[in-house]
């Protein structure tokens, strides 16, 4: 059986390209996917819906090729272009994004799908330009970390869950898929004879393996599964993302990558997340997320007085669709709270929602300027580490910018790993930015 390549095709630039736009604040973005993809993918969509119709009237038990095309064009070169969206643009995308460290004021709107003179299919997008700031020298401002309670129940505290998550360690050597657990994995798209298409072209996802009934679908692919596992599979899940509104027949084929379990929390990725050396500072650290002042954490307090001193130092306008949008984000999230009518009826309501989702969205671009200022990287292991913080209701306070939703409709649905990067590269600049102001 043939196995994938490497990704190649994101090392370059060629595959997408950025163009002026007549407002000077807006940019085209066209993403191209070339003509070979196109046309496997559509072979592809062709023939697996010719497996799957049973034209009343026709006497064969397979319709024609023929009188499918003609039949389902529409339908089919539908599935062809969301397909093609999940499994390429988006990547390519997000990628050159990255690499020509473009911030930008929300998400790049789709504007058409074209088709070129080389038969190419061209995704255009229409994006909002943030401009870049000037950074000051902030690793010299003058900041004072808020101070830990000095109870000594909390040392103990934090020493019962080193030594809990150091026991779970030693008795979970654990090597296959369980509930619970992250996964990273690579799929692409497989033929009837089970070869990989697409060139060996893969699109990388993670995903968390959920516990609840609508979660079986994924459960029955990877539990019990362990890194370089192959699955040739026809999943609907997979199925269902990268054709939500169609549907579609695809068969895939799967390479697990890695694990991230959730059975123990690895405290040296925990270090490696804050620049820790010594037991002596892991305990400190850990510090942060058990004192309390106020129902609010020390890590918490310090991370509301890091961004409040950044962006009283850096002045700018938050763009007023961004913060709209945030407003109805979180009023969403918030209705789903049981004291949800209390919080309403508080006269200031209102007003709070508009004021912390101004301050989130400057944060977020706050973070993505000082990153590409500082020349940040974003890597795989990263990711990794911040998923180590999500696997503990108490050290998820660690977390401050978080990873994009990943359930549809209360089931656990793969995340594009291009995606989550932005999230934790803002993460990683925080977490940055707080050790500079904190280092004595």
């Amino acid at each position: 059986m043939k196995q994938p390549q490497e990704n190649s095709i994101l090392h370059s630039s060629q595959y997408m390209c950025i163009k002026p736009h007549e407002n000077p604040i807006l940019r085209i973005l066209s993403v191209t996917v070339p003509a070979t993809f196109v046309q496997t993918v559509y072979s592809e969509a062709l023939t697996a819906q010719q497996k799957n119709s049973q034209p009343y009237g026709l006497h064969q038990k397979t319709a024609p090729l023929s009188y499918i095309k003609h039949v389902y064009q529409e339908h089919i070169i539908e599935q062809v272009h969301e397909f093609l969206f999940k499994f390429f643009v988006l990547n390519v995308l997000y990628n050159e994004l990255r690499n020509q460290k473009l911030i930008l004021a929300g998400t790049p709107r789709l504007t058409s799908i074209t088709t070129d003179e080389n038969q190419n299919t061209v995704y255009n997008f229409v994006a909002t330009l943030f401009p870049t700031m000037d950074i000051l020298e902030w690793k010299y401002f003058p900041f004072k970390a808020p101070k830990r309670k000095r109870y000594k129940d909390l040392d103990r505290q934090v020493e019962l869950f080193i030594e809990e998550e150091e026991h779970n360690r030693e008795h979970n050597v654990q090597t296959h898929i369980c509930i619970d657990d992250w996964i990273n994995f690579d799929v692409t798209l497989a033929s009837d004879t089970q070869e990989p298409l697409l060139d060996g072209y893969q699109e990388n996802l993670w995903l968390r393996l959920g516990n609840e009934e609508a979660d079986t679908i994924y459960q029955e692919l990877f539990l019990g599964k362990k890194i370089g596992d192959v699955i040739i599979t026809c999943n609907e899940g997979l199925r269902e993302y990268f054709n939500e509104q169609s549907g579609s027949h695809f068969n895939f084929y799967v390479t697990i990558k890695d694990i991230v379990p959730h059975a123990y929390v690895c405290m040296e990725q925990l270090k490696k997340q804050f620049r820790i050396k010594t037991n002596k500072e892991l305990h400190q650290k850990l510090i942060e997320v058990f004192s309390y002042r106020n129902d609010i954490s020390q890590r918490k307090s310090m991370i509301d007085e890091a961004c409040k001193l950044m962006l009283s130092k850096h002045q700018f306008h938050a763009p007023h669709f961004l913060v709209l949008r945030r407003e109805e984000e979180l009023l969403a999230t918030i209705q789903t709270n049981p004291d949800y009518l209390v919080y309403k009826m508080q006269k200031d309501f209102r007003r709070s929602i508009e004021q912390l989702a101004e301050g989130q969205v400057k944060e977020a671009i706050l973070m993505d300027q000082i990153a590409y200022s500082e020349r940040l990287e974003i890597s795989h292991e990263d990711v990794k580490n911040y998923l180590n913080l999500m696997k503990r209701q108490r050290i998820r306070e660690f977390l401050h910018f978080r990873i994009p939703n990943t359930k549809v409709r209360e089931q656990e649905t793969p995340v594009i790993t291009q995606d989550l990067l932005f999230s934790c590269l803002r993460e990683k600049t925080l977490n940055y930015i707080i050790y500079h102001l904190t280092k004595k």
